[in-house]
């Protein structure tokens, strides 16, 4: 089974050499690791051929130009791919340990499911806190309210193929789209694996939920949800501390 990481990255210099080691350490070797960079200035193109000696027996591919966004730059490696399944790891992200990939075939992949996922650590460097998230089961109300994490999902390439590729209109929810677009119109086969995938750092473009990512989400909820359907989530939206209840509910009522 051959696996393709996917990282998009633009002047990442101080932060793509705990992505690429941690790719390269992994002591499954079956692996392709496609860099799409936006024409980086400073020294990211210099760190990542540096790295190409540790990459032995797995395949490091870099392409550099100048892209349209994040999610333009996703679909270029998304057409560079050659794998069963495709994982999008950040440049500023890192694989947890050296036997995630070799771990994930092993419980999940091998499966052969559409979609597997599992859990990850996430730190914020602003004040040194730290935990685990997980999120065992996804459908469509999940992939509006609550995506899960990127870096820990790994794709059949072949939704890919019969879905189309991520919607560049977007600049930060562009993956929620793709995944509400494909659970509005099929029920792909899911897989929750509980392992540690990745360390997430909470200083990324997607951890700041400022208005335009509000607008974005908007969007995504007049396109693929019903005034009815909500309606009756508004309707069971009163606390927080309801939220699982609620979205098991929801999820039932509408068979997603």
């Amino acid at each position: 089974m051959k696996i393709s990481i996917i990282t998009v990255c633009l002047n990442a210099e101080d932060t793509i050499k705990e992505t690429l080691y941690s790719v390269a350490s992994q002591t499954y070797s079956n692996i392709e690791h496609i860099i799409i960079d936006g024409k980086s200035e400073d020294n990211t193109l210099g760190i990542i051929n540096d790295f190409m000696p540790l990459y032995q027996n797995k395949s490091l591919k870099i392409v550099s130009e100048k892209d349209s966004g994040i999610y333009d730059a996703m679909n270029k490696g998304v057409l560079q791919t050659t794998g069963d399944y495709l994982l999008f790891l950040n440049a500023n992200d890192k694989l947890l340990h050296n036997k995630v990939i070799e771990k994930i075939i092993e419980k999940g992949l091998n499966s052969n499911k559409d979609m597997v996922f599992g859990t990850f650590c996430w730190l914020n460097p602003s004040d040194g806190s730290c935990g685990f998230k997980k999120q065992t089961h996804i459908n469509r109300f999940d992939m509006w309210q609550a995506c899960p994490m990127h870096s820990t999902l790994f794709y059949k390439k072949e939704l890919f193929e019969k879905y189309g590729l991520f919607d560049t209109s977007f600049n930060i929810a562009g993956d929620m789209e793709w995944n509400c677009r494909v659970f509005s119109v099929s029920k792909p086969s899911l897989l929750f694996v509980d392992m540690p995938i990745t360390l997430f750092y909470l200083d990324g473009i997607s951890s700041k939920l400022d208005y335009s990512h509000k607008k974005e989400r908007e969007r995504i909820e007049q396109k693929y949800f019903s005034k009815f359907e909500l309606f009756v989530y508004n309707l069971i939206n009163t606390s927080k501390r309801r939220k699982y209840a609620r979205n098991w509910l929801f999820g039932k009522i509408f068979a997603i």
